[in-house]
C-alpha cells in the first residue's frame, strides 16, 4: 500500500473464507483527505460493530441450508448403512443425536427470524447476533 502512515504488516492465514485477505493493517499519523471521510468523523468504531452484525446475521444465515443438508445426507446414509443386523438409523443413541442436531438448527433459524425482526425496529440486537454467531459455531 502505498499512503503514507499505513502499514499491511502480515496476511493473517485462515480457516475459509478465503475470497478476501485478512490482515494486520496499521494506521500511524495519517492525514485523511474531507472528500476521502466516510460518514461522520469519530464513528469508525460503531460504524464497524454495525457492520459485524450484519456480517454475523450472513454468517448465520448462509450455514442453516448446509447444516440441514448434512443432518439429512446423515439421516440417508444411516437408514442404509446396516449393523448388526438392523438399519443403524434404528439405533436409540444415533436417532436422538440426529434429533438434537435438527433442534440446534431450528434453534439457530429461530434466533436468526427473531433478531431480523427486532434489528428491524433499530433496537441494539448486538447480543443476539453475537449468540448467534457463538452457537454458529
Amino acid at each position: 500500500m502505498d499512503t503514507p502512515g499505513v502499514t499491511v504488516a502480515r496476511k493473517i492465514d485462515k480457516l475459509g473464507n478465503h475470497c478476501s485477505d485478512t490482515a494486520e493493517i496499521f494506521f500511524e499519523d495519517v492525514a485523511v483527505p474531507a472528500s476521502n471521510v466516510i460518514g461522520e468523523e469519530g464513528q469508525g468504531f460503531t460504524y464497524q460493530m454495525i457492520q459485524f452484525q450484519q456480517e454475523r446475521m450472513w454468517a448465520i444465515a448462509n450455514v442453516l441450508l448446509p447444516m440441514e443438508r448434512a443432518i439429512q445426507e446423515t439421516a440417508e446414509y444411516c437408514r442404509q448403512r446396516k449393523a448388526f443386523g438392523q438399519s443403524i438409523l434404528d439405533n436409540q443413541v444415533v436417532h436422538y443425536r440426529l434429533a438434537e442436531l435438527e433442534t440446534e438448527v431450528e434453534l439457530l433459524r429461530s434466533l436468526l427470524y427473531r433478531t431480523l425482526g427486532e434489528s428491524s425496529t433499530e433496537h441494539w440486537v448486538g447480543i443476539q447476533w453475537n449468540t448467534g454467531w457463538a452457537f454458529n459455531g
